[in-house]
């Protein structure tokens, strides 16, 4: 004769069920890459983690954390530990494939503030030269451009720098 099984019963295996899918997943990187990191992004969503193929059922977190101190060798801490190794290694390796990325992106920025520099110098210069002429018929602007080009290290011949 078999007993029912009692709702206690149930979340044991939770418990159970947890820290046994988790250690599969350290040992095994596949595991890892099939949304088990997506489980231990906080305590409430592994508690809450439904996969029925497993016979993962949700349940609250209270329960799983009183169940786990009482049922699971290493009690809650363990469980708790356990989700934080996945999530660090999710981290480091999210940090490995985001390196190059943000490394290309650093450089494709670079690259545009250069584009833009060299149009905001080109038209610098030619604005430059085309108050040139009038620097010989007015003492304020001839007064103005030379003291520009004091302050800014400006060469006498503009037309050079086309």
């Amino acid at each position: 004769m078999t007993m029912p099984i009692r709702a206690s019963n149930r979340v044991v295996d939770q418990a159970n069920i947890r820290v046994a899918y988790l250690r599969q997943a350290l040992r095994n990187a596949h595991a890892r890459e099939n949304g088990v990191a997506e489980l231990c992004i906080s305590q409430g969503k592994l508690a809450a983690a439904s996969i029925p193929a497993l016979g993962i059922r949700p349940v609250s977190l209270n329960t799983l954390k009183s169940q786990a101190e009482r049922y699971v060798k290493g009690g809650w801490t363990e469980l708790n530990n356990l989700r934080l190794q996945i999530r660090k290694r999710q981290e480091v390796r999210a940090e490995r494939q985001t390196r190059p990325t943000r490394l290309s992106a650093k450089i494709d920025e670079l690259d545009q503030l250069r584009r833009s520099y060299i149009v905001l110098t080109r038209a610098y210069f030619d604005l430059l030269s085309m108050v040139t002429p009038y620097m010989n018929s007015d003492e304020d602007i001839r007064t103005r451009v030379q003291r520009h080009r004091a302050l800014f290290s400006i060469s006498g011949n503009i037309e050079s720098v086309k």
